[in-house]
């Protein structure tokens, strides 16, 4: 008897070439994703209206600015509105986001960063640190002013969801696409990361700054603040707190008639050759920034030394030209009132300091007259001495008083009777 078989078919043996494909597919499943998400996200790059704003940008930061023949608040307005449509489109590009909640995220960031440069100085200078650390040193102005740019955020949404239908009705990009969208978006980083690059030559990012009014070249000594000041209590005492020895060594420089020099910390530092923040290890004379309040000692031959001092948020930095004749001093002229202060000749053609705006002037006491509040016998008279020893106490209020004397109304911490304090 024999017995047969049914034949069976043998799964085919896989040759070398498929399973190099198998690697191959899987190795690059990545560089696939992300190319494909990079594809769709970034066909915004090629909406008219966004490249309209990154001409604008290009031609207003590199042209405009300079040229003198616009306002020059109209060329910094120019440069936030079209940043605001270029800047959030650039982003959802690079990170390759199709997503909606990813790209509303992605817009809300650039406005969130934006909003807080603008309001806060804290904020602009953490940026500036970051950006001088990558290498692309940023000056900030902090202008509330330019948060009416925000207003052009739902035309770049408009052309972020444009391109995501661009993308579905045409999978595959004509091959021209495929090398102008990298090189616009090199080219929109570039403008991005230029158009805060405002100090240089042609001007300087400060609150306070002084004018050389007097008609001829002068010779000004500057000498910031030497050590940290608690600005709140600096604005209540500042004849007492601000002696003549706590400013560090002057900086000399050379103004010719209608030159300007930033008064703030960190441009003049900049003037000066100082490091950021004053930070120098090899230098213990190194100024330290403030924070909230900027305080100087000006001096110049014949000009008796004049303390300035003022607070960031009376006088916030802006751009100042380093001439008052330039077109863009001309004409914000109004605006940089606040925080201008002139040298001028007075009558007998000696030097004299003017402050035209919300910079306080005062002269410093060398050194500072001892208190009468010494004749009170203790360096504290308790008005009430009832249960002093190892009570808790709150001071809701702080008065100066004539003689160098300090009256502090001070309540329990549980909130029960309350008492003054004097002879501080």
């Amino acid at each position: 008897m024999i017995w047969k078989t049914p034949l069976r078919a043998l799964p085919p043996r896989p040759s070398r070439t498929s399973a190099a494909a198998t690697v191959t597919r899987k190795s690059d499943k990545k560089h696939h994703t992300w190319s494909a998400r990079w594809s769709a996200a970034s066909r915004s790059l090629l909406h008219p209206l966004w490249l309209a704003a990154l001409a604008l940008l290009v031609v207003n930061d590199q042209l405009l600015k300079t040229a003198g023949v616009l306002p020059t608040w109209l060329t910094g307005k120019l440069s936030d509105f079209a940043g605001l449509v270029v800047a959030p489109v650039l982003l959802v590009a690079l990170l390759g986001l199709r997503k909606t909640k990813l790209r509303a995220l992605a817009v809300f960031a650039v406005a969130a960063v934006f909003a807080a440069i603008n309001v806060s100085t804290i904020a602009a200078h953490a940026l500036e640190q970051m950006t001088a650390w990558l290498g692309v040193p940023w000056r900030i102005v902090v202008d509330p002013s330019d948060m009416i740019a925000l207003a052009v955020l739902p035309l770049a949404w408009h052309i972020i969801k444009r391109g995501d239908v661009s993308a579905r009705a045409l999978p595959r990009r004509p091959q021209w696409q495929r090398f102008a969208q990298p090189a616009l978006a090199l080219v929109a980083s570039v403008a991005c990361m230029a158009t805060s690059q405002v100090n240089g030559p042609g001007g300087w990012s400060t609150g306070g700054f002084l004018v050389n009014d007097t008609g001829q070249t002068l010779t000004v000594r500057v000498r910031p603040y030497h050590g940290v000041l608690d600005c709140s209590t600096m604005a209540m005492f500042p004849e007492r707190m601000l002696a003549r020895d706590g400013f560090g060594t002057a900086v000399t420089f050379e103004l010719a008639a209608h030159d300007t020099l930033p008064l703030d910390i960190r441009p003049l530092g900049t003037a000066a050759g100082w490091p950021l923040d004053g930070e120098n290890s090899e230098n213990s004379d190194g100024p330290l920034p403030q924070l909230g309040c900027e305080v100087v000692m000006i001096e110049s031959d014949g000009l008796p030394s004049t303390i300035g001092w003022w607070t960031t948020e009376e006088v916030p930095p802006r751009v100042v030209a380093t001439n008052a004749d330039a077109p863009n001093f001309v004409d914000l002229e109004e605006q940089l009132r606040v925080g201008r202060v002139d040298i001028i000749l007075d009558s007998a053609e000696r030097p004299a300091i003017h402050a035209r705006g919300a910079i306080h002037m005062l002269r410093p006491q060398d050194p500072i007259a001892p208190s009468d509040c010494g004749a009170l016998g203790a360096p504290v008279k308790w008005s009430n001495t009832d249960a002093v020893a190892g009570a808790e106490w709150r001071i809701t209020s702080v008065d100066e008083l004539p003689g160098g004397c300090t009256e502090m109304a001070l309540l329990p911490a549980d909130g029960a009777g309350g008492m003054g304090a004097g002879g501080m």
